[in-house]
């Protein structure tokens, strides 16, 4: 599986049992798929990424959230998703959001590395620029 999607690992594996990810695109060689090696959809805003359950230490004003826990207090701007589902579907266009309000630093809580959290993961380390 070159890029984390829609349909999961675990889907592909249910039909497909030996497929495992690609590796990393080492930065001399071309990527193997749109998307592996360049950052792409980055809001213009800071993204900080965390795990549930932690928050960070300082909100600066002009910050926003994205996840599918509490947002922290201090938040100018949040976003609770109840679903996977609904923040993939949510994700960019709340960085647009956030990009029209002038938002800062966004703060995007991880979803657990499975499912369809694998591609989320995936999208928000890469517009945190973790990749």
């Amino acid at each position: 599986m070159l890029r984390a999607g829609a349909v999961t690992l675990e889907e592909l594996q249910a039909i497909i049992p030996s497929i495992t990810p690609a590796g990393e695109t080492q930065k001399n060689e071309a990527p193997k798929s749109p998307g592996l090696k360049y950052p792409h959809y980055a809001p213009r805003a800071r993204v900080v990424t965390h795990e549930r359950g932690e928050s960070p230490a300082a909100i600066p004003s002009a910050s926003a959230w994205i996840g599918l826990g509490t947002p922290p207090v201090g938040i100018a701007l949040a976003k609770l998703c109840t679903t996977h589902e609904e923040y993939a579907r949510e994700l960019f266009s709340f960085f647009r959001h956030c990009d029209r309000e002038a938002i800062q630093t966004i703060y995007c809580e991880l979803p657990p590395e499975k499912g369809l959290g694998r591609a989320i993961r995936d999208r928000l380390n890469r517009a945190a620029g973790n990749h």
